[in-house]
């Protein structure tokens, strides 16, 4: 007996051309295959997930009571890993007997006949591992245009609607390459070409691009293919065109003598006068074709600059118009492999693979030295000499030790219409909204203005929408349902209660209800539909409130929660599994004038109305802008009182096991930079230049 056949007698299966002369259990069956071998199998192990082997048993025919099946459409090769696939874990140990290896050689026939093995046989539960299989071979096979049609026909075949997804994925991805085949696009379907074109990692320019390509398969075979037109330009995404772009897609539209383009140019007219309604109405339409997950630096002022004499009455200083970016995957990386420095470092509870401990990573160093690899190299290789090695030597991808705001270069209207500072900001539905603030930095607030500024993501432009009805700085901007709510602030009349809504189908802003007391300087966030603010400034001093934005029977209206535990203001305040974190911030000292970093955390049960203190910082977390990422809450730069000094440094606070790490936060040119705002978001990569 081989190995193979030992192994599969563990599990119940055995094969052979003659009846096994030892004794069979009573769940012993004989199923005669179509090659008229025959493949014994346990069958109490399929009949709970097979309706095929449920219905045998139960039955009363002939074949049931001699226990001999005839499988004429199944070989004995497919039943035997169709078998083995319904024992294994894990799946990808089936991979090399589909002869992936080497050079791709797939064995579509195979899939094939597992595929109708699964049908026949009725075992439903077997697709999700199929579908992982066919994962792996479409990893391998995206750069080769007849295993994608034949993949393609296979999916269509059996309804695999995830792989379908999962090829036109891999394809987006490639597509640059696979353009370069004469009959990649001759050879694709029209549905597999319209998943292809919808995918958001589309790789293209514009979507000029996109029309080209349905324009170029299209001629293939114009009299057989202009039909599907109209099915095709719409995938075309809109919002991603620019006013030049749609009159190109227009024009090599009309190449075909089909007037139809009415529907794409209302489709336009209508994201441009209203984006979120637009959205709402094409709910499948990805939001940012080809986008990239970063956090955004806006406003602030530059260190640099000194400030100036005004009428010698204040001081004023410069605010930017620049912006700076940092990708989130990189922040995560560089916090998950534990670069930062280690006296930052706390954990409280569990530990968790986010940090990687020191010694591992000393011993990885260690292993991968030239003095180690050099003492483990094979003897029967040539001796090389140093030149050749350097030849030989590839370059790794080095993960920072630092967070690298990268200057932002100017594409279209991307740079920031005025440089602000003090103004609200926040994302709705991917787009940047940026309202208030002041256009120089003053004490006073004299520079307070009301303007309002929405950023497209997906050609990185801004827009001047409605502005506010009231001037206001050091207020919170937070998105309620299809509202953004500007809570509070002040300006050169003094600190305001006021607070207004702004409506984003309508482009207007209206009056919301106003706060019971005046804040400023205060900080929010937004759980399960509800609007928090709390701590502040008041006509009196630092508070310590916590208020509430409710819906009830009259209307919207401010509900007092219980207190904070420690008065502060302008802390970081997020929301974390219906949790709301408060960090950081500053207050005034006891029985003194002075201002003094608070460094604690503490949490606020939105369920039971109750605060609870978390742990101490040892960090200072005041004046510096967080974004959440997963799990974390990300604080970047800020300001000591204790010090009167600009940190510079980025610091992570995980929720999960309650840790914290700093890392370095550095600019790209080599400024200093303060007041200024973070945001998360996901732009068109095109845009990145």
């Amino acid at each position: 007996m081989t190995k193979l056949t030992r192994g599969m007698t563990e599990v119940g299966v055995q094969r052979g051309n003659k009846e096994n002369d030892q004794d069979k259990e009573t769940n012993d069956w004989k199923c005669l295959c179509s090659d008229n071998q025959v493949v014994h199998l346990d069958l109490s192990l399929l009949v709970k997930d097979s309706r095929y082997f449920d219905a045998l048993s139960r039955s009363s025919m002939r074949e049931t009571q001699d226990k001999e099946i005839k499988l004429g459409l199944i070989s004995s090769d497919t039943l035997q890993f169709l078998l083995r696939m319904h024992t294994v874990q894990d799946i990808y140990c089936l991979v090399p007997e589909l002869k992936l290896h080497p050079q791709n050689n797939i064995c579509f026939v195979m899939i094939e006949n597992i595929l109708t093995a699964v049908d026949y046989l009725d075992i439903p539960c077997l697709i999700p591992k199929i579908e992982k299989l066919l994962n792996i071979i479409i990893s391998k096979t995206c750069d080769n245009i007849v295993h994608i049609c034949r993949l393609w026909q296979i999916c269509e075949t059996y309804n695999l609607d995830e792989v379908k997804k999962r090829l036109g994925q891999c394809i987006a991805e490639n597509l640059k390459i696979l353009r370069c085949q004469d009959c990649f696009l001759e050879g694709l379907s029209v549905n597999l070409l319209e998943i292809i074109l919808k995918m958001p990692n589309l790789e293209v320019d514009s979507e000029v691009e996109v029309m080209s390509l349905i324009q170029i398969w299209i001629n293939f075979d114009k009299p057989n293919r202009l039909k599907y037109l109209n099915q095709l330009y719409r995938c075309i995404h809109v919002p991603s065109l620019f006013d030049t772009d749609l009159d190109l897609v227009v024009g090599m539209f009309n190449e075909f003598s089909v007037k139809d383009e009415r529907e794409l140019n209302r489709m336009y007219t209508l994201y441009t006068s209203s984006p979120h309604k637009y959205f709402l109405e094409h709910a499948d339409e990805v939001p940012v074709r080809n986008g990239r997950d970063v956090i955004i630096m806006i406003g602030g002022v530059d260190e640099s600059i000194a400030a100036e004499k005004y009428d010698d009455q204040y001081t004023m200083t410069k605010t930017s118009r620049k912006l700076y970016y940092t990708d989130v995957e990189t922040i995560t990386e560089i916090f998950r492999t534990g670069h930062g420095n280690n006296s930052d470092h706390h954990t409280f509870g569990s530990s968790d693979s986010f940090h990687k401990p020191v010694h591992d990573l000393k011993r990885r160093k260690c292993i991968e030295s030239p003095k180690y690899n050099n003492s483990m190299r094979d003897l029967t290789e040539p001796m090389t000499s140093s030149c050749e090695r350097k030849k030989k030597k590839t370059s790794r991808p080095t993960i920072p030790k630092e967070v690298k705001f990268m200057k932002m270069k100017f594409f279209h209207n991307f740079a920031c219409p005025i440089g602000l500072v003090e103004f609200g900001i926040c994302v709705f539905n991917n787009f940047i909204y940026m309202a208030g603030g002041q256009t120089l930095e003053n004490e006073d607030a004299d520079f307070c203005t009301n303007s309002t500024f929405c950023l497209d993501p997906h050609i990185g432009k801004w827009t001047e929408v409605k502005q506010m009805n009231v001037d206001r700085c050091l207020f919170y901007l937070g998105a309620l349902g299809n509202e953004l709510y500007a809570v509070g602030g002040a300006n050169s009349s003094g600190v305001l209660k006021s607070v207004e809504c702004y409506l984003t189908d309508s482009d207007t802003w209206v009056n919301g209800p106003d706060l019971p007391i005046p804040l400023h300087e205060h900080a929010g966030c937004v759980v399960n539909d509800k609007l928090y603010v709390s701590g502040g400034y008041d006509e009196r001093g630092i508070v310590n409130v916590m208020l509430c934005l409710e819906s009830g029977d009259k209307g919207k209206r401010w509900v007092l929660k219980a207190p904070l535990l420690q008065q502060r203001l302008r802390h970081a305040m997020e929301a974390l599994d219906n949790q709301i974190y408060v960090l950081g911030g500053y207050r005034l000292e006891h029985n003194s004038a002075r201002l003094v970093d608070v460094k604690s955390c503490e949490t606020f049960n939105t369920v039971t109305n109750q605060w609870t203190f978390l742990f101490d910082l040892n960090t200072t977390i005041s004046c510096c802008p967080s974004v959440k990422v997963d799990n974390d809450i990300i604080c970047i730069g800020g300001k000591s009182f204790d010090t009167e000094e600009t940190i510079e440094k980025c610091t992570v606070i995980s929720s999960k096991d309650r840790s914290r790490r700093s890392v370095p936060l550095k600019f790209a040119c080599k400024k200093r930079y303060r007041k200024f705002h973070c945001i998360r978001a996901v732009i068109r990569k095109s845009i990145f230049r």
